[in-house]
């Protein structure tokens, strides 16, 4: 089924047999928007929501496959990254949720030091910089 975004209308292709009977919540990789996500009546039930954007927004947008459910709590997958202008963010995915990070901003206990096209560049709480590319995995402790 195909979820839009209310805000920026971005549309999302959802698998409705992921998505719980009472529905779920939906963070927009573009505007940052949280929208409630229900499936059809006529899909079966399952555990979670697997948004994947079904077109980019702009040229400088990369996109990934959905990180795999048995991922570890404790890590997030580089999904994509958004790049419109001075706006820069990164989606990461864990099991349970879909965190969008801003360039500036904490990702546990790492701070997204710069973000482009080729990923994200992150500075550890000791000081030393890791870059993770699209599909890479960071710990989120």
């Amino acid at each position: 089924m195909n979820v839009s975004c209310p805000n920026c209308s971005t549309t999302y292709r959802v698998d409705p047999a992921k998505v719980p009977e009472a529905g779920v919540r939906a963070r927009c990789a573009v505007c940052s928007a949280v929208f409630s996500v229900r499936r059809d009546a006529a899909a079966p039930a399952a555990p979670a929501a697997t948004p994947v954007a079904d077109r980019q927004p702009a040229a400088d947008t990369i996109a990934a496959a959905p990180a795999p459910v048995e991922a570890a709590a404790s890590s997030a997958t580089l999904e994509g990254v958004t790049v419109l202008g001075d706006v820069r963010q990164a989606m990461f995915r864990t099991p349970r949720e879909t965190i969008t990070v801003a360039e500036g901003a904490q990702l546990g206990e790492r701070r997204a030091t710069r973000i482009g096209a080729e990923g994200v560049e992150l500075r550890g709480p000791d000081g030393r910089l890791q870059v993770i590319g699209i599909g890479g995995r960071v710990p989120i402790d």
